[in-house]
């Protein structure tokens, strides 16, 4: 069985705090990386915790607030400056307009992203992404509330694991994911600073989830609210834990 483990680099909402950075989170299957949104200081996090920049794989954005995309120039400046990469590092955008407005600020900046270590590519309702051990598929949500596209994504692997990051929602998480709601799940990674205590009581007891991890956390939950929202949670049908910045959970 091929290792997976998740590190939540940046777990902050929007934005970040003394003990919290934006929202980034890493996926680690085998030898090769995902990342899960790229908020600020997303490349500097990866080399604090020393995750190789040469077995990144892809990167899927939940949306296009800059909590969860602002760190994505580091990121490319940090791919392309020193070549690290052989296939190129595929992108994942919510909305077509990002890839000009990206390849424009990178511009500015004289940074020539044209070297083929990175692809910009456009997710979209189902498979996006599949090899060997993987196959990801995006899951429409409606955190934007129709101003732009959203998505959470699906990780299906080979040896029948399901692991889905929610990314952000609406106020009242009506948006919570179906696949989620219907079909099991080992990990869920939902966010925490737009989830209420009605979502906590109302949707996720019949959610056939093995396990809850919060990110991208709200400052009520900060410090002393994290027994606060546990207790909240102590009556869910499985195990919830809540995530800071660098912390590893194994698969």
């Amino acid at each position: 069985m091929i290792s997976k483990r998740i590190v939540t680099l940046g777990t902050s909402h929007g934005d970040s705090t003394r003990s919290r950075f934006n929202s980034s989170t890493l996926l680690q299957v085998g030898e090769h990386h995902f990342l899960i949104d790229s908020g600020a200081p997303v490349n500097a996090l990866m080399t604090m915790g020393g995750y190789s920049m040469k077995a990144l794989r892809a990167v899927f954005i939940t949306h296009t607030h800059d909590d969860h995309i602002g760190g994505v120039p580091g990121l490319i400046k940090s791919l392309t400056k020193h070549h690290v990469t052989a296939p190129p590092v595929r992108f994942f955008f919510p909305e077509a307009e990002v890839a000009p407005a990206l390849q424009s600020w990178l511009a500015v900046q004289h940074r020539d992203w044209e070297t083929g270590d990175v692809a910009f590519d456009l997710t979209h309702d189902g498979c996006i992404f599949a090899d060997d051990d993987i196959r990801v598929s995006g899951v429409p949500t409606d955190h934007l509330l129709g101003a732009g596209k959203s998505f959470g994504y699906k990780f299906d692997f080979a040896d029948g694991m399901r692991i889905v990051f929610t990314g952000d929602l609406r106020h009242d998480c009506s948006d919570f994911p179906q696949i989620v709601r219907e079909e099991p799940c080992d990990i869920c990674v939902t966010e925490a600073t737009h989830i209420n205590i009605d979502t906590i009581s109302s949707i996720l007891p019949s959610c056939p989830i093995k396990r809850l991890i919060f990110t991208h956390i709200g400052n009520c939950w900060h410090n002393d609210g994290e027994a606060k929202l546990l207790e909240y949670c102590r009556d869910l049908p499985f195990p919830v834990e809540i995530a800071h910045d660098g912390d590893v959970f194994e698969c």
